[in-house]
This record gives C-alpha cells, sequence and structure tokens, in this order.
C-alpha cells in the first residue's frame, strides 16, 4: 500500500511513512525545546552550551527543517563558524533562546508564547474589514472578550487560519493545547503561510502589539 513499508507498530500495524516521520520530527522539536530552556535556566548561554546544541541540530536535521529548527541552528553556525563567541553573541542567543522556549525567569511556571515568530518589523495593525485569526491565551481577557473587540471595531474573526487571514493574533499565554511548550499549529501554519510559495499576506502579531492599535 502506498505511504507504507514493511515496519509494524507495536500493535503489529503497518506503519505509515509520512505519519511516522512527522511524529519524530514533533518530538524532535519538543526536545530541542526542552534542550534550549536548560541551557537558558541559569540565566546565561556558555560556548559548551552552544557547541552542544549545534551539534545536536546537525545530528537532526529533519529539526533543523523545522522554523524553529533552522531559526536557532543559523544563529548558533553564524556566531560560532569563527571561533570566538563574544559576549553580546551569547546575549543574543540566550534572548532568542527564551523567545522561542517562552522562558519566563521571574515565574518558571508561566510559559509565554513564543515572539521568535512574529513579524519583523510589525506591521501596522488595521481592524476595520480585516480578518483576524486568535491562538494563545489572553492577558487582555478571554479570547470571546478579544474576538469582541475586533468584531466592535469592524474587523473578521476565524476560528481557522486562512490563507485570506490578515493578522494571527497570538496572546501572551502559551496554551495548555498547543503541540509544543510555546507554540501551536495556527502558528506554524502561519509561518509557512507567510514565509512560503503561497505569498499569503498573513502577518503573525504579539496581543501587545494588537492591543495598542486597539486603545492608540
Amino acid at each position: 500500500m502506498a505511504g507504507y513499508n514493511d515496519a509494524e507498530d507495536e500493535h503489529g500495524q503497518p506503519v505509515n511513512r509520512a505519519l511516522h516521520a512527522r511524529r519524530l520530527k514533533d518530538r524532535g522539536v519538543d526536545e530541542l525545546l526542552g534542550i534550549c530552556t536548560g541551557m537558558i535556566a541559569d540565566g546565561a548561554v556558555n560556548e559548551q552550551e552552544a557547541n552542544y546544541l549545534l551539534d545536536w541540530l546537525n545530528r537532526r536535521l529533519d529539526v533543523q527543517q523545522e522554523y524553529v529548527g533552522y531559526l536557532i541552528y543559523s544563529r548558533v553556525y553564524e556566531f560560532l563558524r569563527d571561533g570566538r563567541f563574544d559576549e553580546a553573541e551569547k546575549r543574543e542567543l540566550f534572548e532568542l533562546l527564551a523567545a522561542t522556549c517562552g522562558h519566563t525567569p521571574q515565574d518558571p511556571g508561566v510559559t509565554l508564547s513564543a515572539c521568535s515568530f512574529f513579524d519583523t518589523p510589525p506591521p501596522k495593525v488595521q481592524i476595520d474589514c480585516h480578518s483576524f485569526c486568535l491562538t494563545g491565551r489572553f492577558a487582555y481577557g478571554t479570547r470571546n472578550e478579544v474576538e469582541e473587540e475586533i468584531l466592535n471595531l469592524g474587523g473578521w474573526v476565524h476560528g481557522t487560519l486562512l490563507q485570506s487571514t490578515d493578522f494571527l493574533v497570538v496572546g501572551t499565554l502559551a496554551s495548555r493545547d498547543w503541540k509544543h511548550r510555546s507554540f501551536g499549529n495556527k502558528i506554524t501554519l502561519a509561518v509557512e503561510l507567510r514565509d512560503g510559495p503561497c505569498h499569503s499576506n498573513v502577518s503573525i502579531i504579539s496581543e501587545d502589539w494588537w492591543a495598542k492599535h486597539i486603545f492608540s
């Protein structure tokens, strides 16, 4: 049968190769986030840790193919390629890892949404006659309250991210329902739409950036 090989799972069922590869990649992304979280737990990143991270990503090319994996790999590689890892580079790497992992040293029990996916620079946000999709947990209020605010200002809100969506608004707090610690499927899909060949105009913005335009 197409898509299957001779391997079987623990229940004796044939393994779908594409699905199996996707699961391995997802576990790899989770492992990467775990490694990065451990690296920044003490508030700093050293050269030994950076080299370990680069070596791990070189051995996990499947994770490198993911946006978050390539983002981290490209920066670590750039920092280490000249044989020097200065203090400015250490701070920049720490900030990148913290932004990707949703690290909150003040309250380790709280995970923020990853902000390394956001549009840079952030775009001007127009509400009236523009479409929005929401993900994450919002400091502003419940998701229904955020949706109501957008509707009151003449915007539209879709529960599903579409190619025609103008803005994906990411709540400040990570959702417990997300596939990964600090980001979920909507964010991954938005990156693919924004940066992929389909040339979607979707922008990924933070709750804070959205709120500035609501109250400006």
